[in-house]
């Protein structure tokens, strides 16, 4: 049980690492044709906080990647799941020191969000 609440603690802690970043803290998405983004954005892949809604003025626009075809939409997936690939990999990091004390269940499931930030840059993660 202490070494369930130790992995956490570390995710907790990678977490709080991340909202103090001078980047935007995430889920960031990919997004590209939506109601709400302005007419110049529609033909460009938007990267924005899950939160995004401009007509409520919540959320943030990331960056506008400009261009056509699936390569573009895989950059878009690819910068849009960075915030969860970072998370992904501190908290690997505290997977294997779980993994050398025998703590294997959360370690697991670490591998499990490693795997699932992995799926969302490559565009196979399930809605």
């Amino acid at each position: 049980m202490a070494a369930e609440q130790e992995t956490t603690d570390t995710r907790t802690n990678a977490q709080s690492a991340r909202l103090e970043s001078e980047y935007t803290p995430g889920p960031w998405k990919a997004a590209g044709d939506l109601d709400g983004i302005r007419e110049d954005y529609r033909e460009d892949r938007c990267i924005i906080t899950e939160d995004f809604d401009e007509e409520n003025r919540t959320g943030s626009i990331i960056g506008v990647l400009r261009g056509h075809g699936p390569e573009l939409r895989a950059n878009a997936r690819l910068i849009a799941a960075a915030p969860d690939m970072l998370d992904a990999l501190k908290c690997l990091l505290g997977a294997y020191d779980d993994l050398e004390s025998g703590n294997t269940v959360t370690a697991f499931r670490t591998l499990a969000d490693a795997r699932a930030a992995i799926a969302k840059a490559e565009g196979t993660a399930r809605q």
